[in-house]
This record gives C-alpha cells, structure tokens and sequence, in this order.
C-alpha cells in the first residue's frame, strides 16, 4: 500500500489517496475539513481492465453516502451510469449510445 497525501498552504492535509491492490477494492481516496479530520472517503473498485466498476461515498463513520456504478460493452465503452443513494434508491442514471464508434446520445 501507498499513500499520497496532499495539504493547504498551512500545511495541513486536504485529501489523502491511498492505493491498496487488495483484490476488491483498488484505491481509496479521503478528503479531510480544516482541522484535518477525515470528512468522506470513497472506495473504487476496478474490472480486470482498470475500469471503474463501483464508486463508493462514506462518511467519516464509514456510512455509504452514496454509491455510483458503472456497465461498459464488450468494445470498454462506458454504456451506464448509476447513483443510487445511501439507503439503495436510485437518485439518477444516465445510458450512453454509440454509433460508428461514436457517443451520440447520453
């Protein structure tokens, strides 16, 4: 595991991305408040090609605030985009089309 973390002109952290290949989840990255307390972290899981599969909102008590998922085809075209919310409700989507190779509709 790696971390980088990334801090203000005063010297405290903003955000801290750490990578950690632990099979399921591929990197995490934590965003920090002004005092330099954990505010949301989002976990990434990754397909066996580095696509993004599951972004994942927590909070600093490690709720799930949000959680956005991802479908490509078989070309690794991105084809679906879902956020559904903390308690599982779909709060949006997006379906992607391609045509000649091209995106022309989202």
């Amino acid at each position: 595991m790696s971390e980088e973390l990334t801090h203000d002109h005063a010297g405290e952290p903003v955000s801290s991305v750490r990578y950690d290949r632990d099979g399921e989840t591929d990197l995490r990255s934590g965003h920090f408040d002004a005092e330099g307390k954990l505010q949301t972290e989002h976990l990434f899981q990754h397909d066996a090609d580095g696509r993004v599969l599951v972004d994942t909102t927590l909070d600093a008590a490690w709720r799930v605030r949000s959680e956005s998922r991802y479908s490509y085809d078989n070309q690794g075209r991105r084809t679906e985009w879902q956020l559904l919310g903390g308690g599982r409700q779909l709060l949006g989507r997006s379906v992607y089309r391609y045509e000649g190779g091209q995106l022309v509709e989202v």
